[in-house]
């Protein structure tokens, strides 16, 4: 708790159910956060400081420059869509890169992805 924690802005729903999170612990937020919501950056700060961050598995175990903690926090469970143009059919590429992100996310965990739409 006497570190930098990077979090996603105040507005952001991320933000909301992390700060649940803390509240469901009865712990209060960090003193000291850092609001943050691209990746490169936090990734950034973290490889130059002692600042921490909740991040999903799959980034801080595959990135060799983090460490994990030894902590369990309770999953935050997140959507993820894909927003296109409702007045124009995306693109080749965009088709093309939208099913690159469904294939991953099959792989990524098979059993919880559910196609919506």
């Amino acid at each position: 708790m006497d570190l930098p924690w990077i979090l996603p802005g105040r507005n952001t729903q991320l933000r909301q159910e992390i700060d649940e999170l803390f509240d469901r612990r009865g712990l209060p937020l960090p003193a000291n956060i850092i609001e943050c919501s691209t990746i490169l950056t936090l990734k950034a700060v973290l490889v130059e400081t002692d600042a921490v961050a909740p991040l999903p598995m799959l980034i801080g175990a595959r990135d060799p420059l983090l460490d994990v903690l030894p902590l369990a926090l309770d999953t935050v469970p997140r959507e993820i869509g894909i927003t296109t143009l409702a007045d124009r059919p995306p693109s080749d590429s965009t088709r093309l890169l939208i099913k690159e992100i469904v294939a991953v996310a099959r792989e990524t965990d098979p059993v919880l992805w559910e196609p919506r739409g």
